[in-house]
C-alpha cells in the first residue's frame, strides 16, 4: 500500500485516533506487543480503540512480534492503518 498510495497510510497512535475520528480506518494493523501496553489503563484504551474500529466497519489485524511483519511494525510504532480515503 505504501507503494500505491502513501496518503492512505497512518502510523502512530495520534494519527490513528485522528483517522478514527473521521471514520477513515479501513484496516487497523496492531502488534500484540503494542496491544498489551505497559499499564492496565493503556490496555483498556487499546481495546476500546479496537472496538471503535470494528464498530465503524473497519477490520483489525493483530500481528505477532514473533513474525517478521509484526517485528517490523513494532519497530516503527506498533500501530498503523490503511485508510479508506487519502489524508492530508
Amino acid at each position: 500500500m505504501l507503494e500505491k498510495d502513501e496518503l492512505k497510510i497512518a502510523y502512530g497512535l495520534r494519527e490513528i485516533k485522528m483517522a478514527l475520528d473521521e471514520n477513515n480506518i479501513h484496516v487497523l494493523l496492531i502488534t500484540d506487543n503494542f496491544l498489551k501496553g505497559k499499564t492496565i489503563e493503556t490496555r483498556q484504551s487499546n481495546v476500546q480503540l479496537l472496538d471503535r474500529v470494528k464498530h465503524s466497519n473497519g477490520k483489525v489485524c493483530i500481528l505477532s512480534k514473533l513474525h517478521e511483519s509484526g517485528e517490523r511494525l513494532d519497530r516503527m510504532s506498533g500501530i498503523a492503518a490503511i485508510l479508506r480515503f487519502p489524508c492530508d
